[in-house]
């Protein structure tokens, strides 16, 4: 189960599970219904803003289509 950020609702959704997905620059997005892929593709600055560096506005601060492995427990020391 691979989990991603619809970056224009802000829900965490199975990429696998996933209504839409559009690429843009490079990246995959996924989005949990049509009408959240179409806001994004009129207008994808206004939902990427939030995720860049106050710094450097060409850099995300997370990359909403980068998987990470299911957290593994914590083993004691």
């Amino acid at each position: 189960m691979t989990m991603v950020r619809d970056v224009a609702s802000g829900m965490d959704i199975q990429a696998e599970t996933a209504a839409e997905s559009t690429e843009y620059q490079e990246h995959v997005y996924y989005f949990s219904s049509s009408e959240n892929k179409r806001a994004f593709d009129q207008n994808p600055e206004r939902y990427l803003e939030p995720y860049r560096t106050w710094d450097n506005p060409d850099v995300l601060l997370f990359m909403p289509i980068v998987a990470t492995p299911a957290a593994q427990p914590m083993r004691p020391f």
